[in-house]
């Protein structure tokens, strides 16, 4: 598996992709969701190329806001924590990673949407 993989490359080195990116318009304050799951960020990723997104999850993706738009936030960004360097155990979504931060191990890959059988868990005591 990890034979075919490759380095992703530096975003700002990346002049096709550059070209790809495009600001939000000016008086947008929100996007539509891009596509999410396991499916979606698998072929984000492409084994590493990084060039799946606009395909996959949607030019939605590829958007970027200024900081004339994030005002205030950006403000807050330089005083507190981002969490813009974290990195998920699985790539995927909230449920497998939850898992794998509490038991170390994810018996799913995908979270638990519309599927009638939902985990549950055990009460003590």
């Amino acid at each position: 598996m990890f034979s075919n993989l490759t380095i992703p490359e530096n975003i700002l080195n990346n002049e096709t992709l550059m070209k790809i990116l495009k600001p939000v318009s000016d008086g947008n304050f929100s996007t539509p969701n891009p596509e999410e799951g396991y499916m979606a960020y698998h072929l984000d990723w492409n084994n590493g190329k990084m060039n799946g997104f606009e395909n996959s999850s949607g030019p939605q993706s590829l958007m970027y806001y200024t900081s004339y738009q994030l005002g205030a936030l950006l403000s807050l960004t330089e005083e507190y924590s981002l969490a813009d360097h974290y990195f998920s155990p699985v790539l995927s979504e909230s449920a497998p990673n939850t898992l794998f931060y509490v038991a170390g191990f994810s018996p799913v890959i995908n979270d638990y949407k519309n599927t009638a059988r939902k985990p549950h868990f055990l009460k003590r005591g």
